[in-house]
């Protein structure tokens, strides 16, 4: 599936945020969260705007590989474009901010006080 992705880009065929967020879906099924942000930047830096399926996915990644920065960046990004978040991105970053270790539980639960 990621070769395919990476034929439509290479032939610079029409893409959409349908195709993107596939594309990040598959990299973060396949632990690939460099990937995942890679592409993110691409719909970033295209017309596109992302959805909270793009963010979803790539938090997911990110929060598979451990990288809790990384989640919260791209939660603080969910937060700015006034996307909702929802339990799958709260859920990932609770899980990435408890594996990082004690000190985080405290923006754990920031994260949840600070939903509406």
């Amino acid at each position: 599936a990621l070769d395919l992705f990476e034929e439509v880009f290479r032939l610079e065929l029409e893409t959409n945020l349908i195709t993107y967020n596939a594309s990040i879906s598959a990299l973060e099924r396949n632990s690939f969260w460099q990937g995942a942000l890679e592409m993110l930047a691409k719909v970033n830096s295209s017309r596109l705007i992302p959805d909270c399926v793009t963010y979803g996915a790539s938090i997911s990644a990110c929060e598979q590989a451990s990288r809790w920065m990384q989640v919260l960046h791209l939660l603080s990004q969910v937060e700015h474009q006034s996307l909702e978040m929802d339990v799958v991105m709260l859920g990932a970053a609770l899980r990435s901010c408890e594996r990082s270790g004690p000190r985080s539980w405290q923006r754990s639960l920031d994260l949840l006080f600070s939903r509406d």
